[in-house]
């Protein structure tokens, strides 16, 4: 995925040529976890959705223990390409995909594969004149023998349940959760109606292998959430590669209105056959916050009460040029997706394992070289807040000369507040003792005296992390 085309790439494509966010704490996270769609006709009504190892994970695998030791507690991948495992009909080579699944499994991550049914023999064949609106994916075609494709994922997650039935050799391997082809209006060259009917085989076959696995609709992007949202008046306007695009221009612009359609589709009429929805984000601030915050009301007022949000493929905003601002965008992107419901955060994890991918390398935990990256260090401190995080909640910081934005993180153990600003400014915080212990994510403490019940601290867009002040009350 090119992501530094990605927003003009989709712009042009779309034409040819936000509200606030709820001030309410999130559910606390050491919740039992939801049940999945519960119609009397849903094919996954019998599903559970636990709580995860840990909300932080890896939006591509890596073979290098200090993925774990950073804090993340699954990953999405590997990648399950059909023709890749059954090469000739009936003839299989999983050792391939073995080793890269033993591999997270022994880090002691948890896998959650993508299913993809790309395949020179067993795929339908590209639509003639298809065009691709985003640069570098490939077409991805429905099986042309859907009872092919249904055996082909029953014999993966028989392979990989650790029922002891029919088993990988891979100790301990217990995959639950696996993620439908990505990118859906990009990649898919047939039509919404037959996506769904991949969905509807795809879920069919895999609950008839284990009766409590679950599926993941995804991946949406952050940018067609949007153009759903200013469809479904969840919002006056929007911003696409930085160029305004409001509800009038929406209703005029034919392939704008129609990725909306297409992605309202998915969600209504895919409803039986997926769990989880996964959106991406490529931009940080309060607009992810109030994309899922969106999501979550839009689901349920269509009786979809059930749905979880995951965000399993993330990045740095264009801007962030250098790690510090790559280390503070990926705690706030963190940070707007957890408050906002998503109950996942996925990172990319190793450059050394992403070498067609320049521009992932760059947001990667790992560098080029083996090092620990700004992000890593970040990543790391963040999990470590997040372990047995209870609940997330925003303070309404009003009254300064910049836009403000202050979560408040609570544990058993302390309360932390992530603060940062639009740009350089001084901001006063009750404190709740006399030093007010502050650090950059990855970086030494440092302490400052409170005066007067007050403590200073200078803010900007890299994100602070605090203890020792309260939510400043607005004054009567």
């Amino acid at each position: 995925m090119i992501l530094s085309l990605l927003s003009s790439a989709l712009f042009f494509s779309l034409t040819g040529s936000s509200s606030p966010v709820p001030q309410r704490p999130l559910a606390p996270m050491t919740a039992a976890f939801p049940p999945a769609a519960s119609s009397s006709h849903s094919l996954i009504k019998k599903s559970q959705l636990v709580k995860p190892p840990s909300p932080l994970g890896l939006a591509f695998p890596s073979s290098d223990p200090r993925v774990a030791q950073l804090g993340a507690g699954w990953c999405r991948g590997p990648e399950i390409v059909w023709g890749e495992i059954e090469k000739e009909p009936g003839k299989f080579d999983w050792s391939n995909l073995d080793r890269s699944i033993a591999a997270e499994v022994k880090l002691g991550l948890e896998p959650i594969p993508v299913l993809v049914p790309r395949s020179s023999w067993g795929a339908s064949a590209v639509p003639e004149g298809w065009n691709n609106p985003i640069s570098g994916l490939m077409a991805v075609t429905p099986p042309a023998d859907p009872a092919a494709w249904g055996r082909f994922v029953s014999a993966v997650i028989e392979r990989y349940d650790g029922d002891g039935d029919h088993d990988a050799p891979i100790p301990g391997v217990s995959i639950r959760f696996y993620q439908y082809t990505p990118d859906i209006l990009d990649t898919w060259s047939a039509r919404v109606e037959d996506y769904i009917e991949f969905m509807r085989t795809t879920a069919t076959a895999g609950i008839a292998a284990r009766k409590d696995v679950s599926f993941v609709l995804g991946s949406i992007r952050d940018q067609d959430l949007d153009l759903l949202r200013l469809a479904e008046k969840g919002t006056d306007e929007i911003r696409i590669g930085g160029i305004r695009f409001d509800r009038d221009q929406l209703e005029k612009t034919a392939p704008a209105r129609e990725r909306a359609d297409r992605l309202g589709k998915l969600l209504l009429d895919g409803k039986e056959f997926y769990s989880v929805v996964d959106v991406h984000h490529f931009e940080s601030g309060s607009a992810i916050a109030d994309r899922l915050f969106f999501l979550d009301s839009w689901l349920r007022g269509k009786g979809l009460k059930r749905k979880v949000l995951w965000s399993l493929y993330n990045a740095a905003p264009a801007g962030a040029a250098n790690s510090s601002k790559i280390a503070g965008a990926m705690v706030q992107m963190a940070l707007g997706s957890l408050y906002g419901g998503a109950r996942r955060f996925a990172w990319p994890a190793d450059a050394r394992q992403m070498p067609d991918n320049e521009t992932m390398r760059a947001y990667a935990l790992i560098d080029s070289k083996g090092e620990t990256t700004a992000a890593g260090l970040a990543f790391q401190d963040l999990a470590e807040r997040l372990k047995d995080i209870q609940g997330i909640s925003r303070w309404n910081v009003a009254g300064a000369p910049v836009p403000v934005t202050a979560y408040q993180l609570d544990t058993p153990q302390k309360r932390t507040a992530v603060v940062w600003a639009e740009s350089a400014i001084t901001v006063s915080f009750p404190a709740t003792r006399s030093e007010v212990e502050v650090h950059s994510p990855g970086e030494a403490i440092r302490r400052i005296a409170a005066k007067d019940g007050w403590a200073d601290l200078e803010l900007g867009p890299a994100p602070l992390l605090v203890e020792g002040i309260g939510e400043p009350k607005p004054e009567n």
